[in-house]
Parts: structure tokens; C-alpha cells; sequence
């Protein structure tokens, strides 16, 4: 054989050689999926926030929160075809929270998480809030977790999880952005916002910031449950004091906080 056809050869093996591997190198490449958030007790500015896998053992994401609290993930890796997906939003050097209440600035005191279907981040719909009223659905998955001896929640018991809430409290949604609060707000007319501000005033008149509030909510028996609900509604009026907010809302909270249930039971698979 001569050189030259030794050394087309060579070259013709070394090119499939390249090609092969520029190929496999984008066969392999991790999938990326964008996902918005927003964390929100008033607006809650730089927060170290992840995505990851309901027992935290797998990451796809991190990010901060802005000074609006909106928070822009670019995931990465498979996501699971069917769990529930837990956002968290913890506290970071300079991390702090508007309290509805005392009107101020204050550093955030507690990791904050909402949990989400992995099925409707992977189909393109992934935006959730991070919320106390979140951050109370997913405590209450956790526990119902435990209960079943660390089970992950598929996709339907987290939208579950979040929908029960949302119709304990008489709102539409508590995953959906709730419009932001801060110290240049003058009025309140979003019922989901009102809400989180009458838990921040319930909370100070309490002494305890609003995330223990809330957390103090998972497990609590149902005459523990009327006396918050109770506590609720006043701090409505109080709000409805401070802020601008229209009779018709006010009255829709009250009512909606008045008629919540004292028990709330949140499984850990939901639907097929």
C-alpha cells in the first residue's frame, strides 16, 4: 500500500474520530430549562434560592432574588418525570424581607420554600411565588412525607398541596406572582397580598417575625387554628388602616380567612 494511501486513511480515521466526538459531546450536553420565581413577604431581596429535588439531594438550579423579589433559574440536568420539586429561598449576607407591618426593611430571618410539579417546569411552566403561605404547603408535604416514611411526593400531590391552600385562604392561586409590596406602596388591592400582609401584622402583634407564624400553623390543633383565624381578621382591619385597600377585597379576605378550615389534610401522592 502506498503512503499516500496510509496516510489517507490515517486522516480519513482521525476526521470520524473528531466527528464522533463532537457529536457525542452534544448528544451529552445537559438539558437547560428557565424558570421564574418570586419570593415574596413584601418584596424579599437577595436570598440565596435553589431548585432542587424534594429530599434536597439533587441540584438544578441556584440563583438571587432581586430587589423585586423576581428570581431568574436556568436549570440544569433531567428533571424527574413525575415529583415534586422544592424552591427554596434561604437567608444571604445582605438577604432581608418589607414587613407589611412595621413598614421597614429587615434581614430574613428563615429559609422560605414553595414546592412545584416537576411535569409543569419541564412543559414550560415554570413560575411559582415563594411565599409563607408556599412555604406552609410545603412544610405540610414534608410532614405528610415523614408520615409515610419519607415517600417523595409525586408531581399531582404538589399542585395538590398548593391548591388546598389556595381554597383554605379563598384565593385563585398561591403559586401564581403576587404583585409586590415595598415601601413605596400606598395601597393593597390584590387579595393574595393583603393576605401575606395580614399575616405580617398578626405576626408583630404576636412577636414573632411571620415566617414562625406560619410555621406554627403546620400540626396546630383546630381551637389553636380559630384563634389564629381570629388574629387574622384583626390584623385585616389594621392593615386596611395603613394601607389602601378596597372594601370589597378587605371584606372578601375577612370572610375567606373566617371560613377556613381548622383541619387541612395534604397527601403525599395525589391522582394517578
Amino acid at each position: 500500500m502506498s503512503q499516500f494511501r496510509i496516510r489517507s486513511l490515517i486522516l480519513a480515521g482521525a476526521a470520524a474520530m473528531v466527528l464522533a466526538a463532537c457529536n457525542g459531546g452534544r448528544g451529552s450536553a445537559a438539558p437547560e430549562t428557565p424558570f421564574t420565581s418570586k419570593a415574596a413577604k413584601g418584596a424579599i431581596f437577595g436570598a440565596a434560592c435553589t431548585v432542587t429535588s424534594f429530599n434536597g439531594q439533587v441540584s438544578y438550579g441556584t440563583a438571587s432574588s432581586n430587589a423585586e423579589g423576581l428570581i431568574s433559574f436556568t436549570l440544569v440536568g433531567e428533571l424527574p418525570e413525575d415529583e415534586a420539586l422544592l424552591v427554596t429561598c434561604a437567608p444571604a449576607a445582605g438577604a432581608t424581607y418589607f414587613n407589611e407591618a412595621t413598614g421597614t426593611t429587615l434581614p430574613l430571618p428563615a429559609p422560605i420554600s414553595a414546592v412545584i410539579s416537576s411535569l409543569a417546569v419541564a412543559a414550560g411552566n415554570g413560575s411559582i411565588a415563594v411565599t409563607p403561605l408556599t412555604n406552609l404547603a410545603a412544610l405540610q408535604l414534608r410532614a405528610a412525607s415523614n408520615a409515610a416514611g419519607g415517600a417523595i411526593p409525586n408531581a399531582a400531590a404538589a399542585s395538590n398541596a398548593n391548591t388546598v391552600l389556595a381554597q383554605a385562604f379563598g384565593l385563585s392561586s398561591i403559586t401564581a406572582l403576587p404583585p409586590t409590596v415595598n415601601a413605596t406602596s400606598t395601597g393593597i388591592s390584590d387579595p393574595y397580598s393583603l393576605l401575606l400582609a395580614a399575616i405580617a401584622q398578626a405576626a408583630a402583634t404576636s412577636g414573632v417575625d411571620p415566617f414562625a407564624f406560619v410555621s406554627s400553623l403546620v400540626g396546630a390543633s383546630p381551637s389553636t387554628i380559630d384563634g389564629i383565624q381570629a388574629q387574622l381578621v384583626t390584623a385585616l382591619d389594621r392593615i386596611a388602616q395603613t394601607y389602601t385597600v378596597p372594601a370589597a377585597t378587605l371584606a372578601s379576605v375577612k370572610t375567606a380567612v373566617q371560613n377556613a378550615p381548622t383541619t387541612i389534610v395534604v397527601p403525599v401522592t395525589s391522582g394517578s
